[in-house]
């Protein structure tokens, strides 16, 4: 860049344009120079002067100094954009910090025990399922009050009052509680689900029992506002027991 009075390029000095005008003969400029050798501090002007050609290769070498710097800053703020591929995550894999996902397979299946029921015998009972394990595949029962009746076998005859939880949503979705009690007749073969079939036997009149119900021994593909595959938690009391 050519500026009045400025410097391009060590030892090449520009004149200022009009202050002073450029020697007209060679004689001319040997006594100028000759003169500006007396005194210590010279006119800046009287270094070499710069001819037209040596100002074209002096402004193309800027030019080319410029053009190579602007590709290194271009460069520059490529690579700076561009997260190299140590630094980038490959897919699927786990952010630093953050809590792993579990699914239902991941997790325990669940026993007798993991499922929080209160209330007395012959009383609505509440019940709370956790989320720490996974509905167990098989059926699964636990005497919460053991009773001092009867004991249910196979083909008796057993007066109920029950309480059922779905398993998907924690949510009550029937009770015999407030109503008359629901009666379960030729226990081991009644028209109830094989869940009760199996479940009821070996109750005594006066106890409650916790029962755990797989899909396929309730209603499997679902029906009576049962979700398919669903798992059916009971709690269930025997109000008598008669043979």
């Amino acid at each position: 860049m050519l500026v009045e009075g400025g410097v391009i390029g060590p030892g090449a000095t520009v004149p200022q344009v009009g202050a002073t005008s450029l020697p007209t003969s060679s004689h001319e400029a040997r006594t100028r120079r000759a003169g500006a050798r007396e005194g210590p501090r010279g006119p800046a002007y009287l270094a070499t002067p710069a001819t037209s050609s040596t100002l074209r290769r002096v402004h193309i070498r800027l030019t080319g100094i410029c053009v190579a710097a602007t590709g290194l800053l271009l460069a520059g703020c490529a690579t700076g954009s561009t997260l190299s591929p140590s630094t980038q995550s490959p897919p699927g894999s786990a952010v630093p910090g953050a809590s792993p996902v579990t699914t239902a397979a991941d997790r325990p299946a669940c026993t007798a025990d993991d499922i929080t029921v209160q209330g007395a015998f012959g009383k609505k009972p509440t019940v709370a399922i956790p989320d720490t394990c996974a509905p167990p595949a098989k059926l699964v029962t636990k005497d919460l009050s053991p009773g001092t009746g009867a004991v249910v076998q196979e083909g008796n005859t057993v007066q109920t009052d029950y309480l059922l939880v779905t398993w998907s949503d924690k949510k009550v979705l029937d009770t015999s509680f407030g109503r008359a009690p629901f009666p379960v007749q030729n226990v081991g073969h009644a028209q109830v689900i094989d869940g009760w079939n199996q479940g009821l036997i070996g109750m005594k009149q006066g106890g409650r029992r916790l029962l755990i119900v797989p899909p396929d021994l309730g209603y499997g593909q679902g029906g009576n506002g049962i979700q398919p595959n669903e798992s059916l938690v009971f709690v269930i009391d025997a109000v008598t027991v008669t043979s």
